[in-house]
């Protein structure tokens, strides 16, 4: 009879694995289950040798250094903040969030991490597009918002059929993609298309291999103009390009976003250089009574960058840019196929946050952990090159 033994490792590595699965299936859906999941992984972190021998070398990451200064501008923005230091903390508090990958960069240089946390998120969006035509309807955050994430899980399926056979993969990721926007109704979904176009057509220039993206563009371009739900989604995009041609802001987001950067454009003009201090942007927005704050009594101001330029001023702002562009730079150091998927990613993270605020979304901290398994997926991508 074989006796199966315990030991201290296999029980902590299989505690990573549930957790990362876990992590995976909560975070689009259930945000108290996300919070246990992965305060639980750093908990766990502490306890292994590996992950904290790596943690020196982690805080040697050009993107960690540069959070690092973000996070100090917002702390030195407390001193200077117009609001209570109360509120004011409680924003500083959220941006700490940018200092996440310092643990879990180390957590996700190992394949059966990456590989769980992935399975868990494909089970979490073929979950959510179920109870979509159900009754039951979990404590969702917001899937929209989530669009980072999306975009994310749609660009690794792209990437795996530009690099391999598994025709499969596209006609499930359009499907789906088809789903979330005919049901949804929103045209921020385009962000998908834009990762799709760039990411297509940066594979067709260097490789001179046409057949695969233009397989892509017609199933991801053509398919939600052919299939209908509710509105087709042709007459979506029409009836919001038609609102804004005709200055009716008030009738769709876009106009709304457009208002929203007007307004900071007048806060961040009151102090350019070092702004109005942190947590400062819902209360002077309500104090100049803008209308759409007025009315709704929502300080979020739907862009990151205006947000930050706003509390943080221009120093703020360049930091922050700064701090994407460390990113970047990681690319030379990827194979092809990775490089890939790391731009389609980046894309969808800048456009998107000309679109939704970081902080006021609750996916803050589930963006940041998805950004990092996207950074260290050698299962997917390949390994790094010297």
């Amino acid at each position: 009879m074989r006796v199966v033994t315990w030991s201290r490792d296999k029980l902590l590595s299989g505690a990573f694995l549930v957790c990362a699965f876990g992590t995976g299936v909560s975070f689009p859906l259930f945000k108290a289950p996300t919070n246990i999941f992965f305060y639980t992984l750093i908990v766990l972190a502490l306890f292994d040798k590996a992950i904290r021998s790596q943690l020196s070398a982690t805080l040697q990451n050009r993107t960690v250094q540069v959070g690092f200064l973000l996070v100090g501008l917002f702390l030195i923005g407390l001193a200077y903040s117009p609001v209570s230091f109360e509120y004011s903390f409680r924003v500083f508090l959220k941006y700490l969030r940018f200092e996440l990958p310092i643990v879990l960069i180390p957590f996700f240089s190992r394949e059966r991490h990456v590989r769980a946390f992935f399975y868990g998120l494909a089970a979490s969006i073929f979950l959510m597009l179920f109870t979509l035509f159900g009754n039951w309807h979990p404590q969702v955050i917001n899937p929209i918002y989530a669009s980072f994430i999306w975009a994310t899980f749609f660009s690794i399926c792209l990437v795996l059929f530009l690099n391999g056979n598994n025709w499969v993969l596209i006609p499930m990721a359009a499907i789906g993609y088809t789903l979330l926007f005919q049901i949804q109704q929103r045209t921020g979904l385009i962000i998908l298309e834009a990762n799709v176009v760039c990411i297509t057509a940066i594979y067709a220039f260097f490789r001179r291999e046409w057949r695969r993206p233009v397989i892509v563009c017609v199933l991801f371009l053509g398919v939600p103009f052919v299939m209908q739900k509710k509105v087709p989604a042709a007459d979506i995009i029409k009836r919001e390009v038609a609102d804004i041609i005709q200055k009716k802001p008030q009738l769709n987001s876009w106009g709304y976003r457009l208002e929203f950067i007007k307004n900071g454009v007048k806060l961040w003009k009151e102090a350019p250089v070092f702004g109005h201090g942190t947590g400062s942007y819902a209360t002077l927005s309500r104090n100049h009574n803008y209308p759409y704050i007025r009315d709704t009594d929502e300080p979020n101001p739907h862009n990151e960058y205006i947000h930050i330029i706003v509390e943080l001023g221009l120093v703020g702002l360049l930091t922050f840019l700064l701090w994407q562009a460390t990113l970047f730079v990681g690319f030379g150091q990827r194979t092809f196929e990775s490089k890939l998927m790391l731009c389609a990613f980046m894309i969808s993270l800048m456009m998107g946050l000309f679109s939704d605020s970081m902080f006021f979304l609750n996916s803050t901290r589930d963006f940041i952990f998805a950004m990092v398994a996207v950074f260290q997926t050698p299962f997917l991508s390949g390994k790094t090159v010297k």
